[in-house]
């Protein structure tokens, strides 16, 4: 949810009427997630696809392996600031927050914190932190007062894009002033203090139910008190600038060494890190987003791990050999070109992909027609090759109330044609709408370009074609992608969204219709579903709905279940105005070489990765 507005979700709701939340967005970056859409974030990430040349920057050269990645664009290194999951790949290696899900499972385990409490109410945490944690450089030891210090970043800095973190979805007690006809976080108002140099205590508005999930968040990391200055009381060490480009400080296992705009990256072990200490020098990312120049370089043994694009994906060449009791798979894939057998991890992953809408250029006749035109098991089993599971939801399987089973059960109710296709209703409606084979409704339709999201394209608009719609297809980077669709000049594209926590709320903020107003300085997705279109119940439902779940927080059988049902009523909405079509959930892959022993990601996709080891003697020059 990119925001630099100071508007929560709660104070659009007092705002709006009845009319965010996602998180880091689950990239294994380097390692690999099957998303060959785009995926967007906590975050906006995007496929891994455009050439560059093979790097020298291999390894440390200290007598030491490098771990050797492909990441694809990023946008900053600044913790509060960064919107592409491909950032938070590498932040997630500088920063280290209160607690942490430990190889992206979404267990919950202490980092800087070493214990924490709940008030009987559920509203008090009290974290106590560990004595002597370093930060990188020559800036000391982490304080209380320095999580006071980041946690008023993440809500009134200029730069940040997640203030509803703290705001909204934590909750942390805070004041507000109106401001431009709206109200906004009071500066210095929230609820936190330094109780002593270790101990650290919030208080929230009301108990909310998954409050430490998004304390573990690196969003939540603790900075150097004063190292910037872009809130009040603080003038600086540094400019906002230097930190998110080229001087980043945190305390993780890893220390920035270097981000050559799209063309790579380098981290080097943390000496003095508080934790594990890295078993490699560092890790290195090539930035790739071409996916023939990503499997050659792939194929040419120049990284230890890396995501098989689909396009070069055979599933006959997959072997799983064990599922643990975190549905985490590991087996082996191949032989692939190069003659080798590589190592598999796949997990189902917390994510979604979909077909989004500008709900203000694409009239609804012609969106309900496409959802109706597309075969969600074609696209799941023929285009994704099986990375996919064929989607009906924004929520994923295991996440929606119910879990899979309950998924399923719901999904059979969608209204455009569950495991089928519904081409002569499609045509009768627009028919209905007034258009023919002579006069047919027009739309572009805006991808990035990989070969398998021409695929996709290619398929929708040669269906469309027989229902009296002409589809063009465009294509753009993601960042060129993003930027236009802010700018409304999208009709459709092709994109993602993965969730850092299983909340459900995590992904549905999409569904909340002021985060899909691009007049909304702090809009999530703009599809503008909006009363500015032609309004509908369906879109008050879904507002309805988001204030249900935001006031049920709590972990108790009754606000679960207002919670669950409410999630319902947002998905039913979402079918019956079909701002998005949602067709698939991702299994998250990597494929790694004999030389690397990388322990198996969670659903979250994300990890750290200073328990990674290499044969430097097996491993690539």
């Amino acid at each position: 949810m990119a925001s630099d507005s100071k508007t929560t979700r709660r104070k659009f709701l007092k705002v709006a009427g009845s009319v965010g939340a996602a998180t880091t967005v689950a990239g294994c970056g380097g390692g690999g997630q099957t998303t060959t859409t785009t995926t967007e974030s906590t975050t906006e990430a995007e496929d891994q696809e455009t050439t560059t040349e093979e790097t020298e920057e291999a390894s440390s050269g200290d007598g030491s392996a490098r771990l050797r990645l492909i990441n694809g664009t990023m946008d900053s290194m600044d913790p509060v600031e960064y919107t592409l999951a491909n950032a938070g790949e590498v932040t997630g290696q500088l920063y280290d927050p209160l607690i942490y899900n430990p190889e992206g499972t979404l267990a919950i385990e202490a980092l800087i914190a070493t214990d924490w409490s709940v008030s009987e109410d559920g509203t008090t945490y009290t974290f106590n932190l560990k004595e002597g944690v370093q930060y990188h450089g020559d800036h000391g030891e982490v304080t209380a007062q320095d999580v006071v210090y980041a946690w008023e970043r993440l809500a009134a800095s200029e730069n940040s894009r997640r203030t509803y973190y703290i705001l909204d979805d934590l909750g942390v007690q805070h004041e507000t002033v109106t401001q431009d006809g709206s109200e906004q976080y009071d500066p210095g108002t929230l609820a936190m203090e330094a109780v002593d140099d270790y101990t650290f205590r919030i208080e929230l508005e009301q108990p909310y139910h998954d409050a430490l999930g998004v304390v573990s968040s690196d969003r939540m990391t603790p900075l150097p008190e004063g190292i910037l200055g872009d809130i009040e009381g603080y003038d600086g060490e540094m400019e906002h600038g230097e930190f998110a480009k080229s001087n980043p400080i945190g305390t993780g296992p890893f220390q920035f060494e270097m981000w050559n705009s799209d063309q790579e990256a380098a981290v080097t072990k943390f000496e003095d890190y508080h934790g594990e200490q890295a078993k490699v020098s560092g890790v290195h990312w090539q930035i790739m987003e071409d996916t023939n120049a990503i499997y050659n370089y792939g194929m040419n043994k120049n990284v230890d791990a890396f995501l098989i694009p689909t396009s070069q994906y055979d599933p006959s060449k997959l072997s799983v050999e064990n599922t643990d009791d975190r549905g985490r798979m590991t087996g082996s894939y191949g032989p692939v070109r190069n003659g080798d057998t590589m190592q598999y991890n796949g997990v189902a992953g917390l994510s979604v992909n979909f077909i989004g809408f500008n709900c203000l250029n694409v009239i609804k006749p012609a969106r309900i027609a496409t959802a109706k035109i597309l075969d969600h098991e074609y696209i799941a089993q023929e285009v994704y090759k099986g990375r996919d599971v064929a989607g009906y939801h924004m929520t994923p399987p295991n996440a929606f109330p119910g879990g899979p089973s309950g998924y399923e059960e719901h999904a059979s109710n969608y209204p455009h044609g569950y495991q089928e296709t519904q081409i002569e209703e499609a045509r009768a409606i627009m028919e209905e709408a007034g258009y023919t084979s002579d006069d047919p409704y027009q739309f572009s339709f805006t991808i990035t370009d990989s070969s398998t999201s021409n695929q996709l394209a290619t398929e929708m608009r040669d269906r469309l074609s027989a229902v009296n719609i002409e589809m063009e297809i465009k294509t753009a980077p993601f960042a060129t992608m993003i930027d236009r669709r802010k700018q409304g000049k999208l009709d459709a594209f092709l994109s993602g969204w993965g969730m850092g926590r299983d909340d459900p709320a995590s992904v549905l903020a999409l569904l909340y219709p002021p985060n899909t107003d691009l007049e909304n300085s702090g809009s999530v997705i703009e599809v503008n579903w909006v009363e500015r279109g032609n309004d509908t119940g369906a879109r008050t439902q879904a507002a309805d709905a988001w204030e249900v779940i935001n006031n049920n927080p709590r972990d108790t059988e009754e606000d679960t279940q207002a919670r669950a049902d409410a999630y319902i009523q947002m998905e039913e909405a979402m079918w019956e105005d079909v701002p998005f079509i949602t067709f698939g959930h991702d299994t998250y892959q990597r494929f790694t070489y004999e030389w690397a022993d990388i322990p198996p990601f969670g659903p979250t996709g994300g990890q750290r990765y200073n328990t990674v080891e290499i044969d430097a003697e097996q491993q690539p020059d």
